[in-house]
């Protein structure tokens, strides 16, 4: 299957699972840690099964031991960050300051991927940036606060997540990957903090618990999807701008579902721009 198939399942995909992360942090009692180990854990259990089924399952190699041990401290902070901007924004907002990560993730690959920067990519990641600016961008100043620095520290830290996830698929196949990359930081934030378990009850409520598992299962499906892309396509600094175009269904299913209607204006016009961006790096390539 082509590349761009694979990345538009995970974009769309992708967008719903925002939906459902908002719809659990914007209760009084949910808690970013307690979500990160209860989201990764079950993503990591799919992840397993389906390598099971599949017949894809892989120990690590020696060499990627440094690497997993980088993802996972990576995926601990981003997804903490993450969920703390969820608990304080609008699930559109969110993926508006998040949409800076492809950014990151493209200065990344240029140096840590040896992929070459070209023209149409640097003007694909100004449209981007101009994008989240004017969504942000509300009477006359620039409508950021905590959630917001929560999310752009987080879009930084995930950028390294998944360039050292493009490293790690390019000898490891992607089921057994997402097993890791989930299971791992799931574990490691228990060790670390066993008083989590005092708080993941609140999960086991029947809605919140259909929610969690169906947001697990939306986004190892999205990571499975979106890291074989990659395999396919080895182009990283088109693929997480192109993901950006996720921004845009999130909004747009946000003010559908979500009824987050504060700033429709500024807000669809960024993730148009930001989508453009996108858009200009993949047809214009040369």
């Amino acid at each position: 299957m082509q590349w761009e198939i694979l990345l538009s399942f995970s974009i769309l995909l992708g967008a719903f699972g925002n939906l459902f992360h908002r719809l659990i942090m914007k209760q009084e009692q949910s808690d970013a840690r307690a979500q990160t180990v209860v989201y990764m854990g079950l993503g990591g259990i799919i992840a397993l099964v389906l390598a099971i089924v599949f017949n894809q399952f892989e120990i690590p190699q020696i060499e990627l031991i440094p690497k997993f041990i980088f993802l996972t401290i990576t995926a601990v902070i981003g997804s903490i960050l993450m969920f703390k901007s969820y608990k304080l924004l609008e699930a559109s907002s969110v993926v508006i300051f998040m949409a800076s990560q492809p950014l990151w993730t493209m200065i990344n690959s240029f140096i840590f991927l040896n992929e070459q920067p070209t023209f149409p990519k640097i003007i694909g990641a100004i449209f981007i940036f101009t994008g989240i600016f004017i969504s942000v961008y509300q009477k006359g100043k620039l409508n950021i606060n905590k959630g917001a620095y929560y999310a752009l520290l987080a879009a930084f830290i995930w950028s390294f997540y998944n360039i050292t996830g493009f490293s790690i698929v390019q000898t490891m196949g992607v089921f057994s990957y997402q097993f890791y990359g989930s299971i791992l930081p799931a574990l490691t934030l228990l060790l670390f903090q066993p008083k989590i378990l005092k708080k993941i009850p609140f999960y086991f409520k029947k809605i919140n618990a259909i929610t969690i598992v169906t947001v697990s299962f939306i986004e190892t499906l999205v990571g499975i999807l979106f890291y074989m892309a990659y395999q396919n396509g080895r182009n990283a600094s088109e693929i997480m701008p192109l993901g950006s175009t996720q921004i845009l269904l999130t909004v747009i299913f946000a003010i559908i579902f979500l009824k987050e209607y504060t700033g429709i204006r500024q807000k669809l016009l960024g993730v148009i721009i930001a989508s453009i961006g996108s858009f200009c790096i993949l047809y214009f390539k040369s």
